[in-house]
């Protein structure tokens, strides 16, 4: 009811009672709107740290570790734009948590699947391929020093000589080297720019690193020696190892070259491509 002079009111106060958010559609003074927006914040506050502390129980009764990078990863997928809003949801009773919880759990499960090679012996014969060629060229480069740094390389796109990479900084392992184009170090630099760091390969000796190149198609005679002729010829590229594996009429191999850079390496594989019998070929990267 709009007040006229002259009236008078009785003012009612409870400790149980907020004010309603409502109340900010007709409230008039400039002071009042800015006490109900506190009181909107601080209550949004409270419900985001009592879902989050729901979210933990619930999580802690199934058993599971989850954090909150994982939570991010798959907030999209249910429409949240943070953290915050998602708290909030689950304590609002807008979400279910154990939905959350499933979905980090298929993610995970899609993670470990994607992380283990179709072929088990891929995964030694690159690994030892990916050893060779970072040996080849020691260190990384920080900031244009090659002062010694705390670092390692991330599994989930294995950069080598030859790769344009970036460092992400990390709680407790260091910088974290990765390649530009990974899918994961380009959600995180979204969210976390101020860890990002530059990186790069020192200069290689003849400026020539270490590639593989995985190749497979009809087996037949003189197919290695054709393939042999083909890299050879072209600007004298050296084959540092090649190992072809025949069965049944197809072959199945992993050729390690030494190239001045991914484009020389690509028309390398657009020339393999090229020979009889050859259906794959392709940068070798623990397909």
């Amino acid at each position: 009811t709009q007040l006229k002079s002259g009236d008078q009111i009785e003012i009612i106060t409870s400790k149980n009672q907020i004010p309603s958010l409502d109340w900010e559609k007709f409230v008039v003074t400039h002071k009042a709107k800015q006490q109900l927006r506190k009181v909107k914040r601080e209550e949004e506050r409270k419900l985001g740290t009592e879902g989050r502390e729901e979210f933990e129980r619930r999580a802690k009764r199934l058993k599971i570790h989850i954090t909150e990078e994982e939570i991010q990863k798959i907030l999209p997928d249910f429409k949240f734009d943070s953290l915050f809003q998602f708290y909030t949801a689950v304590q609002n009773g807008k979400v279910e948590p154990d939905g959350i919880i499933a979905a980090i759990e298929k993610q995970r499960k899609n993670v470990q699947a994607a992380d283990v090679p179709k072929v088990q012996k891929n995964s030694g014969l690159f690994s030892n391929f990916v050893q060779t060629a970072r040996q080849l060229i020691s260190g990384v480069t920080f900031f244009g020093s090659e002062k010694q740094v705390l670092h390692n390389f991330a599994q989930c796109c294995h950069p080598i000589p030859g790769d344009d990479i970036i460092g992400f900084v990390t709680m407790g392992e260091g910088i974290k080297i990765h390649r530009k184009n990974c899918r994961n170090i380009i959600r995180m630099n979204v969210k976390n720019a101020h860890r990002i760091v530059d990186v790069s390969w020192p200069d290689a000796v003849d400026s020539e690193f270490a590639a593989a190149v995985k190749i497979s198609g009809i087996d037949r005679s003189g197919l290695v020696n054709d393939l042999t002729n083909i890299i050879g010829t072209f600007s004298t590229t050296n084959i540092r190892s090649i190992n072809i594996d025949a069965h049944d009429g197809n072959f199945n191999g992993l050729i390690v070259l030494s190239v001045k850079g991914i484009e020389h390496l690509q028309r390398i594989v657009d020339k393999m491509k090229e020979v009889k019998g050859v259906k794959f070929a392709q940068r070798f990267e623990d397909l």
